[in-house]
């Protein structure tokens, strides 16, 4: 009976495919091996005791050989450790690990197209958004090239979100403050935008909160913002400073002076 051309392995409960191809290039290994033993069944995913969160590398190491590209969040040692106990000789400098400034002009890119789809609702009013679902249509706009980026902004959510708040000060004629906020405790994925216009002459000021999701080490403490001069009055109105996020409104209240 003809073996199948391709193979299944369960690595630490989490099951991936390969061709038998792949896996005979390196005739010593352990995934060789086993997928040549005769007393495991083949018609089931093999269970190999490893990591399931490095088994990717090893597969890239053994389908396209050196330089194995890793996150920066990744040990290269961890990786080198598990491709020896595969029976994979490898060291340091089959390893490529990806910088985060790679990611920095994508991020601007999606920031842009994000800022764009809030540009018309933050004006004297608050508007809330869910982070992934505007992440998700800004990598359509741009494409499949651009996705394999939306990861990092999420998980760098301080650093994106205040992209997309220097990106709708520039957008936004006359607005010179711009405070984007977690919106609740109960969903830490949907923010809030909120945006004055000011006296053009007046500095840009930016505030980002942090998110519940990704705690800070202390709550900073916000300037309160420029009063807004009424010229039919001749009075300034205070805006209201943001407080911590434990104590955020889930909407601001709309400025008098439009």
């Amino acid at each position: 009976m003809a073996k199948p051309s391709h193979v299944r392995f369960n690595v630490g409960g989490k099951e991936f495919s390969t061709s038998r191809t792949t896996i005979k290039k390196f005739p010593n290994c352990l995934l060789s091996r086993m997928i040549d033993d005769p007393e495991l069944d083949q018609t089931e995913a093999l269970y190999v005791d490893g990591d399931p969160e490095l088994f990717p590398f090893v597969l890239q190491y053994m389908r396209h050989g050196p330089p194995v590209a890793l996150d920066p969040k990744i040990s290269a040692n961890r990786v080198i450790k598990e491709m020896v106990a595969y029976g994979l000789e490898v060291s340091r400098d089959n390893f490529e690990v990806e910088r985060q400034t790679d990611h920095r002009e994508a991020m601007f890119e999606l920031a842009r197209t994000l800022a764009l789809g809030l540009v018309n609702k933050t004006v004297n009013e608050s508007s809330d958004f869910k982070l992934g679902a505007l992440l998700t249509e800004s990598c359509r706009v741009h494409g499949g090239e651009i996705t394999q980026h939306r990861q990092v902004c999420q998980a760098s959510p301080s650093i994106f979100l205040g992209m997309v708040a220097l990106e709708l000060q520039r957008l936004q004629a006359g607005v010179r403050h711009v405070w984007i906020t977690p919106h609740g405790m109960a969903e830490p994925d949907v923010y809030s935008v909120i945006s004055r216009k000011i006296d053009p002459g007046t500095p840009i000021n930016t505030h980002m909160l942090p998110s519940p999701s990704y705690p800070q080490p202390s709550t900073p403490t916000l300037p309160p913002p420029p009063p807004l001069h009424n010229a039919a009055t001749h009075t300034h109105t205070h805006m209201p400073q943001p407080t911590a996020p434990s104590t955020l409104p889930s909407t601001a209240a709309t400025s008098d002076n439009k």
